[in-house]
């Protein structure tokens, strides 16, 4: 998706500075073009290496120049702060002879550059950003805005979800211009529905935990959850409510700007349910759809860093390396619509990742996993699911004096069970399932869950839930050898000093029991009460401790 818009602007971008040349001319014998992106932050992977990658295959594909004049790209990486995409950018047109300023996600940054834009009379294509100030009150002459807007998001979503019964929203928000934006926009498209808004909660941006955002938005009673937010912000608060049971314990999930590239990344046991629209999809087949998708990467600028690491020469030292990654993934997914009751969808997911490293180690990993799942619609009153996953992961390290990692290939594979079941319709819902997981560190492991939700009348319900989760040991805590520090022999010790982090191995998968239970009072679209209350039973924590010192004449 993110190509194909991309590829749009970029080829767009060209044919209007064709345009403006043949009848203008060209003052300094080319045509240069600014991609103005987020290459390392919460919107990397839909925009990012991506949208530079494919603003030169739009180049290329356009024929390189314009009125006989070459066709030019720069990048750089606004870090989502609109000071410096508009320094940036200022620069460029001032000095830099940058004709065009393309990409341009997050709103903030939009709109900072569509004021530069403005005063040096500069083309400006957005594919990012989404706000609908943009092509309203915020449009500049020169100013495109391609792919999607809040308001279109707003109609897509959130009038379709109200058709289908879900008239009550709560929005978790990203604290800046966007989302406000489409909290703004969705809210009207739900009100002029019918549906009501019964409250929000603003997060900051970027943000990583997103746990106790979810649970207020679930305590909230509301039907619907609209994740005004975009990129790992979305994917961060998905992954939160699923580990809540958000969608399990009967609420939706609105996902108001989601791509197809974030539901491979989350997975289908993570994703589904998730409600979201999409500017474009290839195939609009109700009964099959198959889709491939893959990328291929060579970070060979690298990445600086610096870290502390262990020296035979120096003892404990600063070090300064270079790390270079390349890789490449391949996804394939297929899912048949046999009747209104009856759906099937697969997913096949290959990665590779090569990591050359001056410090502290260069590793290999490759890694394949399927899934599949199965929705059946039983009578009127039960939605089973089942499901099953295979994942295997080959490591391959290059250990050195610092690092040693077991070099080896982990298998996960296991099923789930899952029926939603009406024992009375609008009075008792019971969600009841469990996944079961085979790992080789920690064997068989059994995750049951059970939910239910008690409708007294229009204004009261309770519900309740009991869970267990567990985290399996990861390759990095089973068998890992660092070595932290060299001490050098000296007034403290006669002897040199290694200070090393061993990891027992035979580890125990971490687990979790979560009791959950609730009260809610709801008195109008104004008011409304929620009384929560959770236990959290954690066992097997994994932790590091400090050993006994020892001898080892041969370290």
């Amino acid at each position: 998706m993110k190509l194909a818009r991309t590829l749009a602007a970029g080829v767009s971008a060209a044919a209007m500075i064709a345009s403006a040349a043949s009848a203008q001319g060209i003052s300094d014998d080319k045509v240069k073009i600014g991609v103005l992106t987020d290459m390392s932050g919460t919107y990397s992977d839909l925009a990012g290496a991506g949208a530079v990658a494919a603003a030169e295959m739009a180049i290329e594909d356009f024929g390189g120049t314009v009125a006989g004049a070459p066709i030019e790209l720069v990048s750089a990486d606004h870090q989502n702060k609109a000071d410096i995409a508009a320094n940036t950018a200022r620069q460029w047109g001032d000095s830099e002879q940058v004709d065009t300023f393309a990409e341009l996600v997050t709103t903030s940054v939009a709109l900072a550059v569509f004021e530069i834009a403005k005063q040096q009379n500069k083309i400006a294509l957005v594919t990012g950003a989404a706000s609908s100030p943009l092509t309203n009150d915020a449009c500049i002459p020169t100013g495109f805005h391609w792919a999607y807007n809040t308001k279109a998001l707003a109609n897509g979503t959130g009038k379709a979800v109200v058709a289908e019964g879900g008239d009550t929203w709560y929005f978790l928000t990203a604290d800046y211009a966007f989302g406000e934006a489409l909290q703004k926009d969705v809210t009207a498209v739900v009100e002029a529905s019918g549906g009501t808004v019964v409250g929000s909660i603003k997060h900051p941006f970027p943000a990583t935990d997103f746990s106790s955002f979810v649970l207020q938005a679930q305590a909230s009673g509301a039907k619907v959850i609209g994740l005004a937010n975009a990129g790992a912000d979305t994917t961060n608060a998905i992954r939160a409510a699923s580990e809540f049971g958000v969608i399990a314990g009967g609420q939706q999930i609105a996902a108001l700007l989601m791509f197809l590239t974030d539901v491979n990344a989350l997975g289908l046991d993570v994703a589904q349910g998730i409600q979201l629209t999409t500017g474009f999809y290839w195939d609009y087949d109700e009964e099959t759809e198959i889709e491939f998708q893959g990328d291929i990467y060579n970070a060979d600028a690298g990445i600086d860093f610096l870290s502390r690491f262990i020296s035979l020469q120096q003892g404990s030292a600063p070090f300064q390396g270079i790390t270079t990654q390349k890789g490449g993934n391949f996804i394939s997914k297929i899912s048949k619509t046999f009747s209104d009751k009856s759906k099937i969808k697969a997913q096949a997911y290959y990665d590779r990742l090569e990591r050359e490293s001056a410090v502290p180690f260069d590793n290999i990993v490759d890694q394949f996993d399927f899934e599949f799942q199965h929705d059946l619609k039983i009578k009127d009153n039960h939605n089973f699911s089942w499901g099953a996953n295979y994942r295997l992961s080959n490591f391959n390290f290059a250990h050195t004096n610092i690092v040693t990692f077991p070099n080896e290939a982990t298998h996960l594979y296991g099923f789930y069970l899952q029926d939603e079941i009406a024992l009375s319709p609008d009075f008792i819902n019971l969600i009841i399932g469990s996944k079961f997981e085979h790992n080789q560190f920690s064997g068989w492991e059994i995750q049951p869950n059970i939910r239910t939700n008690i409708q007294i009348n229009e204004q009261h319900s309770v519900w309740g839930a009991v869970s267990r989760a567990v985290r399996i040991p990861t390759i990095r805590e089973n068998g890992t050898i660092v070595n932290r520090a060299l001490i050098p022999a000296g007034a403290a010790s006669p002897l040199p000093l290694l200070i090393r982090e061993e990891n027992q191995g035979n580890l125990k998968a971490e687990t979790l029991l979560a009791y959950e239970a609730g009260y809610r009072f709801y008195l109008n679209s104004k008011f409304n009460f929620d009384l929560a209350g959770f236990y959290f039973d954690y066992d097997d924590i994994i932790e590091f401790a400090q050993g006994p010192v020892v001898f080892n004449p041969t370290t």
